[in-house]
């Protein structure tokens, strides 16, 4: 997937991002869904991305607040999760 430059502007610099992949969606019906997907900002390297995205009305999105997690914070998670999940 190319780069492509979305702009978002903070109030301290312009943050730019590529998303590299989506992974999937824990709340699609939402009008701002919760997405788990691979992304890269400000041409570092491509994490884990957990957050809302907004949907404009003309088609673009715009990331709202979320976590960015590496392979290994996400292993982490991961093996948090299935541990803590084994009791319900």
């Amino acid at each position: 997937m190319a780069f492509k430059d979305y702009g978002v502007k903070s109030s301290k610099k312009e943050i730019k991002y590529e998303v590299v992949e989506r992974l999937g969606a824990l709340d699609s019906d939402s009008p701002n869904p919760k997405e788990l997907r691979v992304v890269r900002w400000n041409n570092g390297d491509a994490k884990f991305d957990l957050r809302n995205w907004k949907q404009n009305e003309d088609g673009t999105e715009t990331p709202l607040k979320g976590i960015v997690l590496d392979q290994e914070e996400l292993q982490s998670l991961y093996e948090i999760l299935k541990e803590k999940l084994k009791r319900f």
